[in-house]
């Protein structure tokens, strides 16, 4: 990918079953391996959680599992949402989103380096959720020829009209009037300004950003 230059990576170490982590534009990020006898020949599931999740969740713990099981290698990478060394937890609600949609996609990207610097030949991309979507968005960007296959899993898609209804469904007001106030501020210069007490995602009355 275009930005891949520009990535500074630092790779902690020679890859070993359970946790794994390196250092990508300033921040750690983590992930589970889990190896088998055909490590690093065989190939490597490199999995992405959903919405605000992480990487111990149970489905993707129990897809490891499996996986493992049947002579399957897999790397369930837990996404950084912005926050360094993230824990494999759910995203506090008290905490105000820094994070955006796109952010996974170079994660992604950038975990696929970590495992050819692990001298990995064979790579199937597997997401959850957001993370089918977001893994999706990094295939259509520019696959790399490492890529063998990709698995989306209940992918997460999206239409305006379908995100409104659920937003006013799950909080009781009307989406329109927060988008517009969002607007506003970025016509007005101010678009790193947060939108404090604003309803975001599962995260009700949050401090969110406007370019989410």
């Amino acid at each position: 990918m275009k930005w891949l230059p520009l990535l500074i990576l630092i790779f902690v170490g020679a890859a070993q079953a359970g946790e794994v982590s390196f250092k990508y534009n300033g921040m750690t990020l983590r992930a589970n391996l889990e190896k088998t006898d055909n490590w690093p020949k065989g190939p490597v599931v490199l999995m992405t959680h959903g919405t605000l999740g992480h990487n111990r969740m149970e489905i993707i713990s129990t897809l490891q599992e499996l996986f493992r099981e049947n002579g399957v290698n897999s790397l369930a990478i837990n996404l950084s949402l912005s926050l360094n060394n993230r824990n494999s937890t759910m995203y506090d609600c008290a905490v105000p989103h820094t994070h955006k949609h796109t952010d996974a996609i170079r994660e992604i990207a950038a975990w696929v380096e970590w495992l050819k610097f692990e001298d990995v030949k064979n790579i199937v991309l597997l997401g959850h959720s957001r993370g089918g979507n977001q893994t999706a968005w990094y295939v259509a960007a520019d696959i790399d020829p490492i890529i063998s296959k990709v698995i989306l899993v209940a992918p997460q898609v999206w239409s305006a009209d379908h995100a409104a209804k659920d937003y006013e469904k799950r909080y009781g007001k009307p989406l329109q009037p927060v988008l517009d106030k969002a607007l506003s501020l970025v016509k007005a210069g101010k678009g790193k300004q947060f939108l404090k007490h604003t309803d975001f995602i599962y995260c009700k009355g949050n401090y969110s950003p406007l370019s989410a």
